[in-house]
């Protein structure tokens, strides 16, 4: 069974974004954060398969929490959800160690095959860094 660890400091969106997960993929433990630190500490307690992050965060953004995150778990696929993509952080993102990422208007329709995607990907590869990868979706 594979866990997801999402990390949103929005209630809301975290209870959106696992509701899509269990109705998507049955056998999907899915955990949460409230915000990059925690994040940051449920990856180091919990060893999830892949890692959902909100971009916008108070205390540890998403890609602050992503780089700790490469850091920690070298392998970890990660996506980051974000309302705001642009090049420029499409580019600072993959630096961080994101495999992917999923604007929030289109989050119902990536999110779940992305991470499909990076799961089958690592399950495949567990020799190389799928987070050091950009991967297409």
């Amino acid at each position: 069974m594979a866990t997801v660890l999402l990390v949103d400091d929005s209630a809301l969106v975290r209870e959106k974004v696992r509701r899509l997960f269990e109705q998507s993929y049955i056998g999907w433990n899915v955990a949460e954060a409230v915000d990059g630190r925690d994040g940051v500490e449920k990856v180091e307690a919990l060893k999830p398969d892949l890692v959902v992050l909100d971009f916008a965060m108070p205390i540890m953004n998403g890609l602050e929490a992503a780089a700790m995150i490469k850091r920690i778990s070298p392998r970890l696929p990660m996506i980051l959800l974000t309302a705001h993509a642009s090049d420029i952080l499409e580019k600072e993102a993959f630096e961080k160690g994101i495999s992917v990422i999923v604007s929030k208007t289109e989050a119902a329709n990536r999110l779940v095959d992305s991470a499909r995607i990076l799961l089958q990907y690592g399950a495949k590869n567990k020799t190389t860094s799928a987070s050091a990868t950009k991967v297409q979706v």
